[in-house]
């Protein structure tokens, strides 16, 4: 779709691909033609597709695959709350504390 916008509108395809100076520079080539303009696009849209190659194949020789450490997720282990022993009969086994019968 960037590549098709680059032939219709070159100004517009520069800005997309985040570059709003060079799209400025694009709009003042009107002067120049309108082949120049879509050449200047293609030029940023090469520069751009080239970077990102560069960018994978920068990262995949600094850090090879096969060294990279794999990260498993840590998992949470929850431990039983420990049972409290309590003599006092008013009170029950989750600490809950009841009123006694008055007989």
């Amino acid at each position: 779709m960037l590549l098709t916008m680059c032939y219709i509108c070159p100004p517009m395809a520069v800005l997309f691909m985040g570059r709003p100076f060079a799209s400025m520079m694009n709009m003042l080539m009107i002067f120049g033609g309108w082949n120049n303009m879509v050449k200047h696009a293609l030029v940023c849209y090469a520069d751009r597709r080239g970077s990102q190659y560069v960018g994978k194949v920068t990262k995949a020789i600094d850090q090879p695959a096969w060294t990279r450490q794999f990260q498993q997720p840590q998992r949470q282990v929850r431990s039983a709350p420990e049972p409290q022993l309590i003599d006092d009969p008013c009170v029950g086994a989750n600490g809950t504390v009841f009123k006694r019968k008055e007989s």
